[in-house]
């Protein structure tokens, strides 16, 4: 720790001199001992006991042991870093020389592939002045009459043992084959056919046949090239004459269909299907629900009992014969034309009830309001209560009602 502080050689007494300055006088010199209030003191103790001073040799100390700690810490912490960071500079230079040594080698391969490829270029290039590709003349013989033989005594047409010719005109009518030149160097006869050899190989024959090839029309425009295309109207018709089409297993799809199919076998449609129109059949078969909102049956007749609950919330017009075991009718039934050929119970009309041909009752018939006869009426036995006729032409087996009642009187009232 430092301390701020001045060495005093000599202890300040009266005869030590002040400089002052005042507005009169401007800068003054005057001793201590002139001052009559002015005691002596030592100054370096007055400095020393300062507050102030104290208060900065504190944060002296302060600073002196930041510095230690840094010292002690942080440098020790800065040593350790540095030897982290040398260490891993040292591994890159490591991982850098093999990488270098990777790229030598890459570059010697590649200089040494370079040279192999200009030295195929040179074969390749010293083979193409020994090959002749045709693709002018369709067959060797036509090569032969008109170049080999008229040319062959011409710098560019003089051939060697061992050139090779390749006919590869792409030509339907060309003959596409290989021969060699076999003529000696030393030849000194004409030139001809016999101084090329063909080379044989063994291939497949170019053969391919189309069976039944309607509407398939196939094309050859070139040697090994044949382009086989479809005539949709020919494919329609020849779709439209087979007498049967297994799509079994295949996936069909059928966007909107603009005719009218007929299905004369059975078809089993396992999603929805929506009918936009109307639906004709000649047997409808439901196995399971049936949801109709508006049902018209001309002619109905079921083998089966409905069971459960069947509610109808529109009319059901039957307009034909309708067979039904057993109906029952809880709220109105309104039956326009019904033959009930069995035995039938009524325990109720309302209303009006229009019987226009003959009934016959077996039993009891209770009517408590008025029964209107329009017709004739056979009754084998009548009962009435109250028997009221409103009638002015009344006949009783077929008599006049005034003769009926004194015939009548005359067999029953007349004293015996």
């Amino acid at each position: 720790m430092s301390e701020v502080k001045k060495q005093c050689d000599v202890v300040p007494n009266s005869s030590t001199k002040i400089k002052g300055y005042d507005d009169c006088h401007g800068e003054i010199e005057f001793s201590v001992g002139d001052l009559p209030w002015a005691a002596e003191v030592d100054v370096c103790n007055v400095i020393g006991s300062c507050p102030t001073i104290k208060n900065m040799q504190s944060k002296d100390t302060q600073l002196q042991n930041q510095i230690n700690n840094i010292k002690n810490t942080d440098i020790s912490n800065i040593k350790n870093s540095y030897n982290t960071l040398a260490t891993k500079v040292s591994d890159i230079e490591k991982s850098d020389e093999a990488q270098d040594q990777v790229m030598s080698e890459l570059s010697d391969n590649i200089t040494m592939l370079k040279g192999w490829n200009v030295r195929q270029d040179a074969e390749i290039s010293s083979l193409e002045t020994k090959v002749i590709k045709d693709t002018t003349y369709n067959n060797f013989e036509e090569r032969v009459e008109n170049v080999y033989i008229p040319q062959c005594e011409t710098l560019q047409n003089t051939y060697s043992q061992g050139d090779i010719y390749i006919n590869v005109n792409q030509s339907v009518s060309a003959t596409n084959a290989t021969y060699i030149n076999i003529r000696n160097s030393s030849s000194t006869a004409e030139c001809s056919a016999n101084d090329w050899q063909e080379v044989l190989y063994s291939a497949p024959a170019d053969v391919i046949s189309y069976i039944g090839i309607d509407p398939l029309e196939v094309t050859h425009p070139y040697k090994h090239e044949w382009v086989v295309s479809l005539d949709q109207e020919k494919f329609k018709d020849f779709i439209s004459q087979l007498d049967a089409i297994d799509l079994s297993d295949v996936d069909v799809t059928l966007w909107e269909v603009y005719f009218d199919p007929i299905f004369k076998e059975s078809a089993t449609i396992q999603e929805n299907l929506t009918v936009g129109g109307t639906t004709t059949t000649k047997d409808l078969a439901v196995t399971w629900t049936a949801t109709i909102e508006n049902l018209c049956v001309k002619n109905m007749t079921c083998d089966t009992k409905v069971t459960g609950d069947t509610t109808f919330v529109g009319d059901v017009d039957m307009q034909n014969n309708a067979s039904i075991a057993d109906l029952e009718v809880t709220n109105t039934a309104t039956i326009k034309n019904a033959a009930l050929t069995g035995s039938t119970t009524v325990e109720r009309f309302d209303g009006t009830v229009d019987m226009s041909d003959d009934v016959k009752i077996g039993n009891t018939l209770t009517v408590t309001g008025t029964v209107t006869h329009e017709g004739t009426t056979n009754t084998h036995d009548l009962h009435a209560d109250h028997l009221t006729v409103n009638s002015e032409d009344i006949t009783i087996n077929w008599e006049d009602f005034a003769d009926w009642l004194v015939n009548f009187g005359n067999s029953h009232w007349q004293p015996k």
